[in-house]
């Protein structure tokens, strides 16, 4: 902390040390920005900005080291490009409710070429907010045998003074979790909730099943993924027409063709072998899982299918959660 003086000098180069940091600001709050499925590093200033297409896009707020919000776009959320700022809202500008503990509040504000809000979306975007032991011990008061369920996230309703409550989804390892939520709400103000009284209407636990995302749209396969010899295995079909592929069977010769825009994908069950555009691929997946079938859906090692497709994966394990991203 500076001690105030009345030397002029000093005074000035306060000042021009208060401008730099301005201006370092902006510049770090400028790198958050995000255009059509291409993410930037989360800043950890308490808001971000973002630009959302109409693909899927994420837009990331830090609050601490491992403590996040995002949020979550799928293809198509909204029928023109969005300027999204993502800002937390400190504890003294929120009004109390008694049944109610707010753990975080962001502020959502999104508005479309003409500057107008937007305050409703074609399709529904997903709320992730990141909780650990320290805000399950504050939000219950230490009582940690409550059950974790009661973290929930609303929605603030400015004419009722109160918070809506958005039907909410807890996922937690007895250590680290998130809390989810989805809405085809906009702009807004949205907090993760610990309810103070116990209800009937709690939010879900998550089970320990592995969740398939598709560019952030939930998939939800007949058979789930699973894991064997420490590999991740997907249902092919399924992912291979959500990003837009056809799928052929030859049962004779027990292969599979993927035909996905120009390119034609070939792989046999119980065979390591991939084919691309007739070229044999390396694959490093390949040496300790292969397709196989289970029931009647062909499963594939997660990374062949990045390789063998050419998309992006990425696991979150808060969530177990698979994403193929285009």
């Amino acid at each position: 902390m500076s001690v105030p003086n009345n030397n002029d000098t000093s005074s000035s180069i306060s000042d021009t040390s208060k401008k730099q940091k301005q201006v370092l600001l902006t510049a770090v709050l400028a790198t958050s920005l995000l255009i059509g499925g291409v993410t930037f590093p989360a800043v950890s200033y308490g808001a971000t900005t973002c630009d959302l297409g109409n693909i899927y896009a994420k837009c990331q707020l830090e609050q601490g080291v491992q403590n996040k919000v995002t949020l979550q776009f799928p293809n198509n959320t909204y029928d023109q490009s969005i300027r999204l700022q993502l800002e937390r809202v400190e504890s003294s500008r929120l009004t109390a409710v008694d049944a109610y503990h707010v753990t975080r509040a962001v502020e959502v504000r999104m508005t479309n070429r003409s500057g107008q809000t937007v305050n409703a979306l074609s399709k529904s975007m997903r709320l992730k907010f990141d909780i650990d032991e320290i805000d399950f011990r504050r939000a219950s008061d230490l009582n940690t045998n409550l059950p974790i369920t009661r973290f929930r996230i609303g929605y603030w309703d400015e004419s009722e003074k109160n918070w809506t409550i958005i039907p909410s989804t807890v996922f937690w390892n007895g250590q680290n979790g998130s809390v989810e939520a989805e809405t085809n709400r906009g702009a807004g103000r949205y907090a993760l909730l610990w309810s103070k009284e116990a209800s009937p209407q709690l939010s879900q636990q998550a089970t320990d099943q592995i969740r398939l995302m598709v560019n952030y749209a939930v998939v939800n396969p007949e058979r789930a993924p699973f894991v064997k010899d420490e590999r991740t295995l997907v249902p092919l079909r399924i992912i291979s027409t959500s990003l837009g592929a056809r799928v052929n069977w030859n049962s004779q010769e027990q292969k599979i063709d993927i035909v996905r825009g120009r390119d034609t994908v070939n792989m046999w069950i119980g065979k390591s072998d991939v084919v691309k555009n007739g070229q044999p691929l390396a694959l490093e997946s390949a040496q300790t899982a292969v397709p196989e079938i289970v029931g009647d859906t062909t499963f594939v090692p997660l990374r062949l299918v990045a390789d063998a497709l050419g998309v992006k994966v990425d696991w979150d394990a808060l969530t177990r959660t698979v994403h193929v991203l285009e």
